[in-house]
């Protein structure tokens, strides 16, 4: 905090709060987020600092903003943009430690480069001007947020075990909600809960695939896109516990059963849309991996 400090002791007397010191409050205090069931037992918990008295988010904005008199826009931003980055976050990439393990790489990388991927001054009183259209502050700070993200992959800081990824894409498979088909004489089986509609045209879904002669299930994580259906990573058993991943790449055959089985996910992708379904858990697996050096 202090290179924090100092940036802040370095604007008080402006009239405006430049870009990089209200994305530097929004995320600073955001990584504390991970210690939280909910966003808000995070707003409203009372929260220790080395440097300042205990204190909730909203009172240490408040304190924040009363540095900037003239910079009437922003206490209502920083709450803004609070609530704006954990929707984000949260839907894109969930709030499991896995998620908070990148959040802190991306805050390690704000103290280092531009969101340009460009490498700072360390001085720190050499700190931009204000921003000059402060009522985008919010939207300019996720923006930022999305460049810093794209920067985690590019320094090669950030990576998921092989064990973190089978377990989220064979676990927690919803049996109430299941449809099932059959194909190539084994039984298949569609999880309507986990069919996921992304914009207008391409859905993800998960669908398993019980092999009759050996036992074993193999679960798929597909894409559906002008009514074809193609497997793009598969959590093969090869044993009763054992399990691989497999990055494929492979269209499955077409026959009438699997025509039902297409519409059927069509179908559930449309409905979770329109009832706010929330991101499944495989999707921000496979956002997280995005970001992997």
């Amino acid at each position: 905090m202090g290179i924090f400090s100092g940036v802040m002791t370095s604007q008080v007397g402006l009239h405006c709060m430049s870009q990089s010191l209200f994305n530097a409050l929004i995320f600073n205090q955001y990584v504390l987020r991970a210690r939280y069931e909910t966003f808000d037992e995070y707003w409203h918990a009372n929260t220790e600092h080395p440097d300042r008295p205990t204190e909730k988010i909203s009172q240490f904005f408040s304190a924040c903003s009363l540095q900037f008199p003239g910079d009437t826009l922003l206490l209502g931003q920083l709450s803004e943009a609070s609530l704006e980055l954990e929707k984000y976050w949260l839907n894109r990439y969930g709030i499991g430690e896995i998620s908070f393990d990148l959040f802190k790489i991306v805050l390690q990388l704000t103290g280092q480069y531009s969101p340009q991927g460009e490498l700072k001054n360390k001085d720190i009183n050499t700190i931009e001007s204000v921003h000059p259209q402060t009522q985008l502050r919010v939207l300019q700070c996720l923006d930022d947020l999305r460049c810093y993200e794209d920067l985690v992959g590019t320094k090669k800081l950030f990576m998921v075990t092989k064990k973190n990824k089978i377990d989220c894409f064979a676990g927690d498979l919803y049996e109430g909600m299941v449809s099932q088909f059959h194909y190539s004489g084994s039984l298949l089986k569609v999880y309507e809960e986990d069919a996921f509609l992304v914009g207008q045209d391409l859905i993800w879904c998960r669908w398993s695939l019980h092999h009759n002669q050996t036992g074993f299930t193999d679960i798929w994580l597909v894409t559906i896109e002008d009514n074809r259906a193609q497997v793009q990573k598969m959590v093969k058993q090869t044993s009763e516990d054992t399990y691989n991943l497999e990055d494929t790449q492979r269209w499955v055959e077409m026959d009438e059963e699997m025509k039902l089985a297409i519409a059927k996910t069509q179908h559930c992708a449309i409905d979770n849309a329109n009832n706010f379904c929330a991101t499944p858990p495989y999707v921000q697996m496979l956002n997280l991996l995005q970001r992997e050096g």
